[in-house]
Order: C-alpha cells, then structure tokens, then sequence
C-alpha cells in the first residue's frame, strides 16, 4: 500500500498495489478517504492475495 502525505497543493492520496502480478487499485485522494482506506486495507490486502494469480500455490496432498 502507497500512502502519500498531503504537500503544498496536493492532497494526501492511497493506492493498493501487489507487486507479485502488478493488480492496482483506484487511488484514493482526501484526508477522510486516505483514513477509510488505510482502516481496511489490511482485509483488502488479504483478500487479493487469496486470488493472486501470481501467489504461491500450496502444496496439498
């Protein structure tokens, strides 16, 4: 996850991304939007990785 602070004319912004398969997504933008996101993204995060085309298999037998 990329957060980037508010500078001088910029708002403060948030995007997901997973550098295994390159899946980004929608970078949000505002304080309370920056806060909302960062609140769930440890669930967004492991959701993606449960259908991660580039997540290692594991090995079941």
């Amino acid at each position: 996850m990329t957060v980037k602070g508010a500078t001088e004319g910029r708002q403060p912004s948030a995007q997901y991304e997973c550098y295994r398969c390159g899946f980004k997504t929608t970078t949000v933008t505002g304080r309370q939007a920056v806060i909302e996101f960062t609140a769930k993204a440890a669930e967004g995060a492991a959701a993606h990785r449960a259908v991660c085309p580039a997540a290692p298999q594991e090995i079941t037998q």
